[in-house]
């Protein structure tokens, strides 16, 4: 009895490794900084997976309270490729600081800077 359980919790632990490999993420933050108007993230981003990756764009507005999320992007990036971006703001923004975050899957790297127009 002591051996089957000890091979269940065996194989329960694999099981648990390979899960948590399987959902990693990549994520990077670009600013924080001082800015209004059209807020924009132009950069570039690599993909060295098989599969097409899809990469995420979270703007947000720094506060003293917290970040305050802004709005989302997506941009695909095709297998063993990289691209460049650009992404904007839906609406011109108040002064204030400002910070995108990237967030995509493990394989996928990418950089570029903030700015406004």
């Amino acid at each position: 009895m002591k051996k089957k359980g000890l091979m269940l919790l065996t194989v329960v632990a694999a099981a648990l490794s390979f899960s948590t490999s399987a959902f990693a993420q990549y994520s990077k933050t670009i600013g924080p900084k001082d800015l209004q108007g059209i807020i924009q993230l132009e950069g570039s981003a690599s993909n060295s997976t098989s599969t097409t990756a899809t990469v995420n764009f979270k703007l947000y507005q720094v506060t003293p309270a917290g970040d305050v999320f802004i709005e989302r992007d997506l941009i695909g990036v095709a297998p063993y490729s990289s691209s460049t971006y650009k992404v904007f703001s839906n609406t011109s923004l108040p002064w204030g600081t400002y910070k995108y975050e990237i967030v995509a899957r493990d394989g996928v790297r990418a950089s570029g800077y903030i700015s406004s127009r």
